[in-house]
């Protein structure tokens, strides 16, 4: 991800739009979320300023907000503490920081950032505790985005495969939202993938 671009944002990145696409997007992931999460740990991976973790913080024992933008992570922090969200918090991440191991990791919006997506898949494979899951948001491809620095989106089949190549089982992928301009302002839709270790 280009960590500049995003702690140029951060302060401004809780505009109407992505606050709605977060409701959005949060709806739908804690339809894959078990019923009882009390002793459970997440980790949003790439998870900015919380938009899409912090309001479903008090399902979970702990809930980590990672990313490589600190700007984004001290609105995340902000949040936090004005909140009195005593069971969040968050990590900076880089190439040499070990992620702390988790029950449910889920990455929003993030995976079209990443050069390398097999290598993060990998990395969420080894520390998810057993049987823990992995939830993936993100975009179907999209012939019509082209940007340097992001991937187009995913083709269901083509992340499928990463995914089995990574060795996560129980893999589903579903299409659940669909806009105008909503990708680089393309018409785009949002996929849903899980998978459990």
């Amino acid at each position: 991800m280009n960590e500049n671009v995003f702690n140029n944002m951060a302060n401004n990145y809780d505009n109407d739009d992505r606050k709605q696409l977060s409701d959005i997007i949060r709806l739908e992931i804690s339809k894959y979320i078990p019923g009882d999460c009390s002793n459970s740990i997440l980790l949003d991976y790439g998870g900015g300023t919380g938009l899409v973790s912090l309001p479903i913080a008090e399902k979970f024992k702990n809930v980590i907000i990672a990313d490589t933008s600190k700007s984004m992570l001290e609105v995340a922090l902000s949040k936090i503490n004005s909140g009195n969200i005593f069971n969040a918090s968050v990590s900076l991440v880089d190439d040499t920081i070990l992620l702390p191991s988790a029950d449910i990791v889920i990455i929003s919006l993030v995976l079209i950032h990443i050069p390398n997506i097999e290598a993060i898949l990998k990395k969420i494979y080894e520390i998810l505790k057993p049987n823990g899951k992995i939830i993936i948001v993100d975009f179907d491809k999209n012939e019509k985005v082209n940007h340097p620095k992001l991937h187009n989106g995913f083709q269901h089949k083509e992340l499928k495969s990463i995914l089995e190549k990574e060795e996560f089982k129980n893999i589903t992928i579903e299409n659940f939202y669909s806009a105008n301009n909503l990708f680089m302002k393309e018409d785009a839709t949002l996929f849903i993938a899980q998978a459990e270790k």
